[in-house]
């Protein structure tokens, strides 16, 4: 019915630009009910207006029923319902839905007021209406239309709590009659599930499809529904993956200035001295202007390294041993922390033990250090990793599917570890809080042209850590807390789950060689570097 690919729209104005949509791409069946959610400003209502033609802007492919959408409105239109009551004031309630269809006969119309409950209020004005009312009309006039597509725009965001529950169950049955293609726009994530067959999560960043998520709650569907245990793990997931949208949108500072020591950060608490320094101008105090970005994966932020787009690197031990390998101009320049329980092996409650999960769904992200520590674990443990089925997901993504069930166990760290145990009863089956299991580490890199060029910066950044992390507590919780968009009681938590470090400690070095040997061991390295050659001493 709806086929979008490569949505894009950007808006330009006095030599600045802003993309709201980006590259977006999904299907939507013909008499599919399909809500999309999101944090403010990742794009919802902007793409109801490219749908709707509204906004004639827009780059990318819109097909309707296989035809261009230009094409497609030549012969046809698409209802809207917007997020105001749009009923003309001096209008009486029958005249407002007759708008939508001035050709509609008389019968139509009575019809129409009836399954909306609007017939006794037909002689109405709309400034007599309760909230409520004044929406069903909205609702009517677009019916009337008898249109094949309905767009919904935040409709319900005004009315009280009873009154919106009302116009949901009305909308469900009104829709289960006439099997409308509907796009429902909305920020509550409990009318998003109860409504839709699927639910549509943007990125709250350049406005691109973050999960798609299909509701498998039985229909028809009444209230009660809300109060179920599906419901409620439907409902988490989505609380998930917003929240995680949110916390990378917050860590996004890409303002790039002149003369400035880019430092690329991994999303996690354990960079909480980095924010610090950053917030409270430590930086600039060690006369040293750092631009933090971040990005939600190690191959994107590697790439970044690579190509020159930050100058220094923060990612974890593992990953940096395997880079260097792949990669001789690197080397690590700094240690920064060490994992403390941190990170973990986690399992839904049947699970008892490690060696529970043969044959079980594990949620891990590829080549990532939740990937790097599932294998240290199964190799400890004798487990032979084709006896488990890996589920290669994006970090924020684990916890989500881990909350619904679509994944039996998963390996988290924080600040996802913590909240995502919360919602889903998870317990933790091994984790980094053990000696045996200290094997995570974070630590900076750079190009070995980067560390040799530029000595001074790489000497600063070493001081500004040392002294930052001896920071009081809540200076540096509350700064994290700013920069990740997260509660203060959350990275509190988070900071109990980890240790900060200032030199190369034996440990530090111990579990670089116990790394190598694994990498060896495993046959994902043929070789094992010296000391000198992955770490700039």
């Amino acid at each position: 019915m709806i086929k979008v690919s490569g949505l894009k729209k950007e808006y330009v104005s006095e030599n600045k630009s802003l993309i709201v949509l980006d590259d977006l791409s999904f299907h939507i069946q013909k008499g599919e009910f399909v809500c999309v959610v999101g944090s403010s400003g990742s794009g919802k209502s902007t793409l109801l207006r490219c749908l709707s033609g509204m906004d004639n802007g827009c780059e990318g492919s819109i097909l309707m029923n296989g035809e261009p959408l230009k094409t497609y409105l030549k012969n046809a239109s698409i209802a809207f319902v917007s997020q105001s009551y749009s009923n003309f004031p001096w209008l009486t309630v029958k005249q407002n839905v007759q708008l939508g269809n001035p050709k509609a006969n008389q019968l139509l119309i009575q019809k129409t007021l009836k399954r909306l409950g609007l017939f006794k209020f037909k002689d109405y004005f709309p400034a007599q209406l309760s909230g409520g009312l004044r929406q069903r009309v909205a609702i009517a006039r677009a019916l009337i239309q008898e249109t094949e597509i309905i767009f919904f725009d935040e409709p319900f965001g005004a009315l009280d709590v009873q009154t919106r529950a009302q116009i949901q169950q009305l909308l469900l049955d009104v829709w289960v009659e006439e099997k409308k293609t509907i796009i429902f726009v909305t920020h509550d994530i409990d009318e998003a599930i109860f409504l839709a067959d699927r639910v549509l999560i943007l990125s709250s960043e350049r406005g691109t499809l973050r999960q798609e998520l299909s509701i498998d709650l039985p229909r028809p569907r009444e209230s009660d529904v809300q109060f179920t245990e599906a419901f409620s793990k439907l409902k988490k997931s989505v609380v998930y993956t917003i929240r995680a949208e949110s916390i990378k949108t917050s860590l996004k500072k890409e303002d790039l200035k002149k003369k400035s020591c880019r430092l690329g950060l991994f999303i996690w608490s354990g960079n909480a001295p980095w924010y610090h320094a950053s917030e409270s101008g430590i930086f600039e105090k060690y006369g040293l202007h750092v631009d933090i970005i971040s990005t939600n994966s190690n191959e994107e932020n590697l790439e970044k390294l690579l190509t020159d787009q930050v100058d220094t690197l923060n990612t974890t031990l593992d990953y940096a041993v395997r880079s260097i390998h792949n990669h001789p101009e690197l080397q690590i320049i700094l240690p920064l922390n060490y994992s403390n329980g941190g990170d973990a092996l986690v399992a839904l409650p049947e699970i008892k033990k490690i060696h529970d999960l043969k044959g079980k769904r594990i949620g891990i992200e590829k080549n990532a250090v939740s990937h790097f520590f599932l294998r240290y674990l199964l190799q400890k443990n004798k487990i032979n990793s084709e006896e488990i089925i890996e589920v290669d997901l994006l970090g924020g993504e684990i916890g989500s599917a881990l909350i619904r069930g679509d994944i039996d166990a998963a390996v988290l760290w924080e600040p996802w570890l913590s909240k995502a145990t919360e919602l889903s009863g998870a317990k933790i089956l091994a984790s980094t809080k053990e000696k045996e299991h200290q094997i995570l580490y974070d630590v900076l890199i750079a190009k070995k042209t980067y560390i040799k060029n530029h000595p001074e910066i790489i000497s600063t950044l070493s001081s500004i850590w040392s002294d930052v992390i001896d920071s009081p507590k809540p200076q540096l919780i509350s700064s994290a807390a700013s920069s990740m968009g997260i509660s203060d009681k959350e990275i509190e938590t988070s900071l109990k789950s980890f240790r900060f470090i200032k030199t190369y400690t034996k440990d530090f070095l111990l579990a670089l060689n116990n790394i190598q040997q694994f990498y060896l061991q495993t046959g994902l390295t043929d070789k094992i570097l010296d000391e000198e050659t992955l770490v700039s001493l």
